[in-house]
């Protein structure tokens, strides 16, 4: 079984002052080289690690050029809400945002709190084994030193994934960021994948192993 995992993608029309690309083109780009990802790596399943776009409503235009990428992936994409894809920090609103509709109409698949998931998955040698994914998406206390933001939704499995739209950082922050450091994490995961953060770290704690790909 092979996850493709990435995070903070941030799409969005307008381009940022900073870039003098058509950013929206390189964004839609970007997703459609991962249709030669997923076939090199022979991916099964992709998470996104939340941010997808950076505003909570873009453009149907937009999304349908963005939409007709993620059909041609023939795998499925999981996304963690993050805290630029809501309103007001709260995933109370995610009808009311585009990553919303795409969930609706089967684009993509919500990665959160209440919708876990369970795969069985097979070795090399044809042995099943189990990994249980729980996500976690943003809201406004996230990274307040709550333990149950690292615990997974459901009983444990042979592996335990946990994606996570939360600032978890590997060094020091300026002390007005609020961030969670993973000596300081508690969890019953054997894999945390984290967004938020766009610098990209690998490093394992307490026998977790910890992921953030940096900003796609």
């Amino acid at each position: 079984m092979r996850i493709l995992h990435i995070t903070d993608s941030h799409g969005t029309v307008k381009s940022p002052d900073s870039r003098t690309d058509l950013y929206y083109l390189t964004f839609l780009k970007k997703f459609a080289e991962i249709t030669y990802l997923i076939k090199l790596y022979n991916v099964d399943m992709i998470i996104h690690t939340g941010d997808l776009f950076h505003t909570s409503r873009v453009s149907n235009k937009f999304m349908g050029q963005f939409s007709e990428i993620i059909k041609s992936y023939n795998v499925p994409l999981y996304v963690v809400p993050g805290n630029h894809d809501i309103d007001g920090y709260t995933i109370d609103t995610i009808d009311q945002t585009s990553l919303g509709l795409l969930s609706k109409t089967g684009v993509l698949n919500l990665l959160t709190r209440d919708n876990p998931l369970k795969i069985t998955a097979k070795t090399n040698t044809g042995d099943s084994f189990v990994v249980a994914i729980s996500g976690q998406e943003y809201y406004k206390d996230i990274d307040t030193g709550k333990a149950e933001d690292y615990e997974m939704q459901q009983p444990e499995a042979d592996i335990n994934i946990l994606a996570v739209h939360g600032y978890i950082a590997d060094t020091q922050q300026h002390p007005n960021i609020r961030c969670t450091y993973p000596k300081d994490i508690i969890t019953d995961a054997d894999i945390v994948l984290s967004g938020h953060y766009h610098r990209q770290f690998e490093m394992e704690v307490g026998g977790v192993s910890y992921y953030n790909p940096g900003s796609m």
